[in-house]
């Protein structure tokens, strides 16, 4: 009985002994997790607390007085503007809003106009554009089509070769049948020469100074140079709507000869038509390249 009595108080003993280690392993475990989790906590706030937005230094360089501004080019009249007449006025920026097939972005316009308004009256200045490129204006585009530009200069060369002041409403007239027929693609007809007929369209309205930038004809002018860049585009400077035609030169040379006109008359009015000087050089190309030996062109541009 006292043996058994022994072994029992040396059980509890032992037993008491493994609970107090377990505590206190308990509590030693306890307490280093909670230092390292003050140390953790600690290291952030320090690192909140030392950290800076980088300081922005802003130096002034003051501007040279004494250097030159570019002057913007100006316009002299020859003579005083006269009154705009009603089918005209001041160029203004077009943005065409008709639905085409033509893929052709709405062109940029350069924020240089002349000082009156085109087509109406003589406004470009006795230097205006010359050839040799000193004109004060739009420099470069040739005297030819300088004058298209001027209603003044129509009606004295009008009046010099018999003509009278009924011949510029003719063609007014004219162009706005130009503007009432037209496709919705810019095109004119639904001919298979209907790219030599949308050619002769064009003509016109340029022979008349009305570019992209015109008021009552700038959209169904852009909308027909917009056509025939398309087709151009895609026929790989081929103009014309039916190339399996023999006939199709004719289209051909007619389409290429507007757009270099247009070209001109773009670039001179700072007027950004994407693709149009790839195909007008890609067309110029055809011709040039397919000339018969007799010196002129073949059917088809057959050239034996």
């Amino acid at each position: 009985m006292s043996l058994h009595a022994h072994l029992q108080h040396e059980a509890l003993e032992k037993l008491r002994r493994q609970k107090r280690n377990s505590t206190i392993s308990s509590v030693a475990i306890t307490s280093f997790t909670l230092a390292l989790m003050l140390m953790v906590l600690a290291l952030v706030m320090l690192e909140n607390h030392i950290r800076h937005d980088p300081e922005i230094v802003v130096r002034h360089v003051p501007s040279r007085v004494d250097e030159p501004r570019p002057t913007s080019p100006r316009v002299t009249p020859r003579t005083q503007p006269k009154p705009s007449s009603p089918s005209s006025a001041m160029a203004r920026v077009l943005a065409a809003n008709i639905a085409a097939p033509a893929a052709i972005p709405i062109p940029d316009f350069e924020v240089v106009t002349p000082s009156q308004h085109l087509g109406d009256a003589d406004d470009f200045g006795a230097s205006w554009g010359r050839e040799s490129g000193t004109g004060d204006g739009f420099t470069g585009i040739p005297d030819v089509f300088r004058q298209r530009c001027s209603r003044q200069d129509r009606m004295d060369r009008l009046a010099a070769h018999g003509g009278t002041p009924e011949v510029e409403h003719a063609v007014e007239r004219g162009l706005e049948w130009l503007k009432r027929t037209q496709n919705s693609d810019g095109s004119w007809t639904n001919d298979p020469h209907r790219v030599g007929y949308s050619g002769l369209a064009l003509l016109a309205y340029l022979g008349r100074c009305e570019t992209p930038r015109s008021e009552k004809f700038g959209e169904s002018s852009l909308r027909a140079i917009s056509y025939l860049v398309d087709v151009g585009l895609r026929g790989d400077g081929k103009l014309t709507a039916n190339p399996a035609d023999s006939h199709w030169p004719y289209d051909h040379a007619i389409a290429t000869y507007a757009l270099a006109e247009a070209l001109i008359m773009c670039r001179s009015f700072g007027i950004h038509v994407p693709g149009l000087e790839e195909v007008v050089l890609a067309a110029g190309r055809i011709i040039i390249d397919n000339q018969h030996p007799s010196g002129g062109w073949d059917y088809h541009y057959h050239k034996v």
